[in-house]
């Protein structure tokens, strides 16, 4: 019997914004700033902010890994319905600047 190759050993796919709760400080200033800059360009935001800001956190997180911005701004819209996809991308350079 001929030996078998060793398993591949494939990485879970990172988890897009939203994907699940992030550990976020609401009224830190880089959350503050953010969500400041978010409704400033009228990007509608719920209430607290607080799916924002743990949108943001994800979206610096998966920038960390090398996902590229494009692709994360194709995810923005799941984890927060009420951004249009057109101002998705918006929403991942605000965070990159501001938040991360």
């Amino acid at each position: 019997m001929a030996p078998q190759p060793p398993a591949v050993q494939v990485p879970p796919p990172a988890p897009g914004p939203g994907a699940g709760p992030v550990e976020v400080d609401p009224t830190s200033e880089s959350a503050v700033t953010f969500l400041r800059a978010l409704r400033a360009a009228e990007i509608p935001t719920s209430r607290s902010g607080r799916a924002e800001i743990e949108t943001a956190a994800v979206i610096c997180e998966e920038l960390g890994q090398g996902v590229t911005a494009d692709k994360i701004a194709r995810t923005v819209p799941a984890a927060l319905p009420s951004v249009p996809r057109r101002q998705a991308a918006e929403v991942v350079d605000l965070a990159k600047d501001l938040y991360c």
